[in-house]
C-alpha cells in the first residue's frame, strides 16, 4: 500500500542520515581510519561493490527463477541486499563528502562543495536513466532487473578506480592494528 512505501521510504532516508552522522564514530574510528584519505575510499568501495553483484548473480541464478513460487523469500533476500548496500553507501556517502572538503582549495570549498552535490545529483540522474532503460530493454523483467545490479557494480568499480589516482597516500591504511598501506610520510609510525 501507498502508506507502507511512505513509511519504509522515511524509515531509510531518516537511518541513512543518521549512518552518515555515526560513520566517523561507529565505523571509521574503530578500525583506525579516521580522519579517511582516498584508501580508505577504495576500501569502502570494495565493500560496496559486494553488495550488487551478489544481488545480480542471485538474481540470475537457478534459486532465483526456478523457485517462482517463492516469491516471499526471494523478495526479503533482495530487501536485505538493498539494505545493506544502503548501509555501506551511507558510509562512502560520508568518507566522500569528507574528502571533497579535505582536498577542496582554501577559499573555495564552497564552490567545490557545489560542484561535489551537482555531480552527485547528476550521477543520480544517469543512474535512473540507465537503470529504467535496462530495466524496460533487457530481455525479461527478470533480466532486466539483474542488470540493473550488473550497472551498479559497474559504476562503483569505474569510481574505485578513478579514487587509485587521488594524490593522497598520506596515512596509509590501517585495518584495526593491521597496516595495510603503508603511510608514506611517517613509514615507521602507526597512527595512534
Amino acid at each position: 500500500s501507498g502508506s507502507a512505501v511512505g513509511g519504509l521510504l522515511a524509515g531509510y532516508f531518516t537511518v541513512y542520515g543518521q549512518l552518515q552522522t555515526w560513520t566517523p564514530k561507529l565505523f571509521l574510528a574503530p578500525l583506525r581510519q579516521n580522519p579517511p584519505n582516498k584508501h580508505v575510499a577504495v576500501v569502502w568501495n570494495f565493500a560496496l561493490v559486494s553488495v550488487p553483484i551478489f544481488l545480480g548473480a542471485f538474481i540470475q541464478s537457478g534459486i532465483f527463477q526456478n523457485h517462482p513460487g517463492e516469491t516471499t523469500a526471494k523478495t526479503v533476500v533482495i530487501m536485505i541486499g538493498v539494505f545493506v548496500f544502503a548501509f555501506i553507501f551511507a558510509v562512502n556517502s560520508a568518507i566522500h563528502s569528507y574528502l571533497v572538503v579535505k582536498y577542496a582549495d582554501g577559499n573555495k570549498v564552497a564552490i567545490n562543495v557545489g560542484f561535489y552535490y551537482m555531480a552527485n545529483a547528476f550521477g543520480r540522474l544517469v543512474g535512473t536513466i540507465v537503470s529504467g532503460a535496462l530495466y524496460s530493454y533487457v530481455g525479461s523483467t527478470v533480466q532486466g532487473f539483474a542488470a540493473c545490479f550488473w550497472a551498479s557494480s559497474a559504476f562503483v568499480l569505474v569510481s574505485t578506480a578513478l579514487e587509485l589516482y587521488i594524490d593522497d597516500d598520506a596515512g596509509g591504511l590501517l585495518c584495526g592494528s593491521i597496516s595495510c598501506i603503508e603511510d608514506v610520510e611517517n613509514p615507521s609510525v602507526a597512527k595512534e
